[in-house]
């Protein structure tokens, strides 16, 4: 995505915008300066890291196990999968970036 430099009508138009925002909900304002709360308390390492070894381990338990098949496919491995994606799209950001 390629981003656009504001003109400078607009940046004055958002620097009033923010203004009259800070004086009618300051609370509401300082929350959005600091972002979405659930990232300023969690970082994606803190739950990437154990989503992916939980979905590998299911993964890898379910092929080796084949406790639970279901027409001769392995029901475990097929919920590990989604949480071994969950896991690295939390932690491949923060490792490219």
């Amino acid at each position: 995505m390629r981003e656009m430099a504001l003109s400078e009508y607009e940046s004055q138009r958002l620097a009033d915008i923010e203004r009259a925002l800070s004086a009618q909900a300051p609370v509401l304002a300082a929350r959005l300066k600091r972002g979405p709360l659930w990232m300023s308390r969690v970082n994606g390492a803190s739950w990437g890291a154990p989503l992916f070894v939980l979905g590998l381990a299911a993964l890898v338990g379910g092929v080796a196990s084949k406790a639970l098949l279901l027409h001769g496919f392995p029901i475990v491995s097929v919920i590990g999968y989604p949480f071994m994606i969950a896991g690295a799209s939390y932690l491949l950001p923060r490792w490219v970036a």
